[in-house]
């Protein structure tokens, strides 16, 4: 008797036990995407889908079949083409002619048959990149997970100079936030609202990154609790006057954003106290100390080294700690002046 009720009452608990595992969300899991990924996810942020190409789809494309329908691989190989001539004609470093190289080959890799990253579905966009410079990108990576990217800054055509360096990156030193970034804060609300994700990631390369970011430290409340990811791939940081104005929003973030550094650029100004931040290692195609080239590529994605799927540790390049420095002496300066004429300002 003792033994039929002690057999009985490991079954219930098996059958408790079975139901508990199966109850529990699949975003409760260890999931998370790998830097590869996420690299990736930053590079689809700088091709441009727009919202008449998804509602001719119904809604939602695969990455590979919006790519395939425009002209992107002729312009990858009509920019390879035309560095490595200028490479030959020029004789000069050739990293931009790798850059160049890596681009074609990435968007290849992407749109091959079987590749997860062409299997990706893009679920909405936002493309203000005539207008404001900004664009973002959310992308459905399998049905359960969705991830956010933003685009960086560009150098296309002039517009994009006066956008994204001029409005965008300069205006980091600005008293209040700038367009793009209350544009990436808007793109959030509206995922929040449209779509039904448990689990987000969140990322960005360059100006990208920054957006990312705060994308994280503007996120609605009722968001929150889904973002578990967060990447910036050497994206510069924010002014102290960012950090006063934020600061009630910065300590919501739940989720350590991850800061990835390994050029200047990575290295301006200040990063929140929700970032972690990491130097990491560059390819051996760049080296500074002869080729005066490398200072300014290696803030490409093709310069960031990969062992497997994830980066490795560095340390911080003489360059890029000069420029931290005084980047962080620029924004003290700039600050003080601004209260200092508001002083002036209220006598």
């Amino acid at each position: 008797m003792f033994f039929r009720k002690g057999r009985r009452i490991a079954e219930v608990l098996l059958i408790l036990t079975v139901v508990m595992i199966s109850s529990v969300p699949v975003w409760a899991d260890d999931f998370h995407y790998s830097d590869k990924e996420l690299m990736t996810a930053t590079q689809i942020a700088y091709y441009t889908f727009t919202e008449e190409q998804l509602a001719a789809h119904g809604g939602s494309a695969t990455v590979r079949e919006l790519l395939l329908e425009t002209d992107t691989r002729a312009r990858l190989e009509e920019k390879y083409a035309q560095e490595v001539k200028k490479n030959q004609e020029e004789g000069n470093s050739g990293l931009e002619k790798k850059m160049a190289e890596w681009n074609l080959r990435l968007y290849e890799e992407i749109v091959e048959e079987h590749s997860p990253y062409g299997n990706w579905k893009v679920a909405a966009v936002k493309n203000h990149n005539m207008e404001t410079g900004f664009y973002g990108v959310l992308l459905d990576t399998d049905g359960v997970h969705g991830l956010i990217s933003f685009r960086g800054s560009e150098s296309t055509d002039m517009n994009q100079v006066v956008k994204d360096w001029m409005s965008a990156d300069a205006g980091l030193l600005m008293a209040k936030d700038t367009l793009q970034q209350e544009e990436a804060a808007a793109f959030m609300e509206e995922i929040n609202e449209r779509f039904s994700y448990e689990w987000y990631g969140v990322t960005g390369h360059s100006l990208g990154g920054n957006l990312a970011c705060h994308a994280v430290i503007a996120a609605p409340d009722g968001m929150r609790g889904k973002l578990q990811q967060a990447v910036s791939f050497d994206g510069p940081g924010y002014s102290m006057e960012y950090m006063e104005r934020n600061g009630e929003f910065i300590q919501k973030v739940t989720i350590p954003v991850v800061h990835y550094q390994w050029s200047l650029v990575g290295a301006l100004l200040n990063q929140p106290s929700c970032v972690s931040s990491r130097t990491v290692q560059v390819t051996e195609d760049i080296r500074p100390f002869q080729d005066l080239d490398s200072n300014y590529m290696r803030h490409a994605v093709s310069f960031l080294y990969l062992n497997g799927e994830q980066v490795m540790d560095s340390r911080r390049d003489l360059v890029s700690a000069g420029m931290a420095s005084w980047s962080k002496t620029v924004d003290q300066k700039v600050m003080e002046k601004r209260r200092e004429n508001a002083e002036q300002a209220g006598h």
